[in-house]
């Protein structure tokens, strides 16, 4: 050992300031990078960053010219559900679970925009796939919707008519069902 020591070429070594902060992100919700969150979190000093509903508060869903709503909305009551369901924070949405596709408001104050296609294939296909996709035989999941007088349960792909055309009665009654537009 005391070779190799000997050996190694100290000149050309990056050496850092002691004053220098790394900071990074990350999901517990990613459950592929489970290992790594952990292996990251007892190495390294780490902060939990609980959800900001001012923030979100920041954020419109348009779903087309007729149906927005706030992303705060949703995500306050969906994560309530989601907790009831899972019984864990883990799985809940935060407050910039997607990016908005404009990213800087407009001078006049308008929000920033998640659009339908975001919502649908980002937060709905994560629900879908992370959380109540399991759910579905039992009855107890959010993919219902309210159609008239009837609540149906549906699965992710009945969202769609085809590639690209999404199925926007059954996207409204599943607003309406979970109380998010009336």
């Amino acid at each position: 050992m005391g070779k190799y020591l000997e050996s190694v070429d100290l000149a050309n070594k990056i050496k850092l300031p002691p004053n220098l902060l790394i900071y990074a992100t990350m999901n517990t919700s990613d459950q592929s990078l489970f290992p790594m969150d952990a292996a990251f979190k007892r190495r390294w000093e780490w902060e939990y960053v609980p959800i900001d509903m001012s923030d979100a508060a920041q954020i419109t869903v348009q779903i087309d010219e007729e149906i927005s709503f706030l992303w705060s909305d949703f995500i306050s009551k969906i994560n309530k559900q989601i907790h009831e369901a899972t019984k864990s924070d883990d799985k809940k949405l935060g407050n910039r679970f997607v990016s908005p596709k404009d990213m800087s408001p407009e001078k006049d104050g308008s929000q920033l925009i998640i659009s339908k296609e975001q919502f649908v294939n980002k937060v709905l296909f994560y629900l879908w796939t992370e959380v109540y996709k399991d759910e579905h035989e039992s009855g107890n999941t959010i993919f219902k919707s309210k159609e008239g007088d009837v609540d149906t349960i549906f699965s992710y792909n009945e969202l769609f008519i085809k590639a690209g055309e999404y199925d926007l009665v059954k996207l409204k009654g599943f607003l309406e069902f979970n109380g998010i537009i009336a």
